[in-house]
């Protein structure tokens, strides 16, 4: 039992999971059934079931571990989307704080005049003098204001030509950011292609190309492994030559790839373990098993990947 199960609160019933309900004998197994299922993806308690009943919890166990890992890599890309996206705020965040920061412009204070005015003289002879020098510190204090201003206009200038090579190196920034992306999402477009035409070609059913390209690279992108892949395409094709599988009955490239058969374990009727049934004469050891009667019971169901576990029961 994995650990994944322990944090999703919820699992798929799957309605072709009736079958195996049916096949069971009485209510009782299949409420014993259910409850195993509901212990399983609670706490990975797994029962000690024969028959039957153990085939059937056997099929659906392996589907809920299966769905399982798909939960918990979705889980991990949107953890792992929500930080790029975190990150990508954050740094634009600081883009604008520090264009923010060179468009400020610091102006030079304006002294005062901190001269106290002297009290007026009683002695009005030298009016004309303090008018003098009154106009003389007037034409000061506009010089000085004047070239203030000039200083100020020149800050000015530099700050517009700084904000424009930042915006300019941003904005190449940006460029060569996007084009790299389009050059690793072209290489890895190629790189799908040309290892799905490796497999199209090993394949024995070469049917539905778009289809079956469409679910390989979705696989990929789901973190499948090429060759592990190709390994179990080389697996299928010795189960369908052991077995002489009739060519309708194999499956398509684009199924094989939608339910993950590349997992598959086969247990042909040439390598029954000891004290097992070999399958009545014509009929599939992947798709059925002996029920308490001693009964071939036929299914839907491809039964190879359950190892040692296809038809043991009696």
């Amino acid at each position: 039992m994995a650990d994944y199960h322990k944090d999703n609160t919820s699992f798929v019933m799957f309605k072709e999971w009736e079958e195996l309900f049916e096949s069971l004998e009485n209510d009782k197994e299949r409420s014993d059934l259910i409850m195993a299922i509901f212990k399983y993806v609670t706490n990975g308690a797994v029962p000690s079931f024969k028959g039957a009943l153990k085939m059937a919890f056997l099929i659906i166990s392996k589907q809920l571990d299966r769905d399982g890992v798909k939960w918990e890599k979705r889980c991990e890309r949107n953890a792992e989307n929500v930080r790029k996206r975190w990150e990508k705020a954050n740094a634009e965040k600081a883009a604008q704080a520090e264009n923010k920061q060179s468009d400020t412009i610091v102006y030079d204070r304006i002294e005062t005049n901190t001269n106290v005015c002297e009290p007026i003289r009683s002695d009005t002879k030298n009016t004309d003098n303090d008018n003098d020098n009154d106009n003389d510190n007037d034409n000061d204090n506009d010089n000085d204001n004047d070239n203030d201003n000039d200083n100020d206009n020149d800050n000015d200038n530099d700050n517009d030509n700084d904000n424009d090579d930042i915006d300019k190196s941003i904005s190449k920034e940006k460029i060569n950011k996007k084009e790299s992306e389009r050059a690793r999402e072209r290489e890895s477009k190629k790189e799908i292609s040309e290892s799905f035409n490796k497999l199209w070609e090993l394949y024995p059913k070469q049917e539905g190309r778009k289809a079956a390209l469409e679910a390989y690279t979705k696989a990929i992108n789901n973190g499948a492994e090429p060759e592990a892949i190709e390994k179990g395409i080389k697996r299928y094709l010795k189960h369908i030559q052991k077995t002489n599988k009739e060519p309708r009955y194999i499956k398509l490239l684009a199924t094989y790839f939608e339910g993950e058969h590349w997992n598959d374990v086969y247990n042909d009727a040439a390598n029954l373990e000891p004290g097992e049934k070999a399958p009545p004469a014509g009929k599939d050891p992947n798709r059925g098993y002996y029920n308490k009667k001693g009964e071939w019971v036929t299914t839907s169901y491809d039964l190879a990947e359950f190892e040692k576990y296809a038809v043991p029961f009696r």
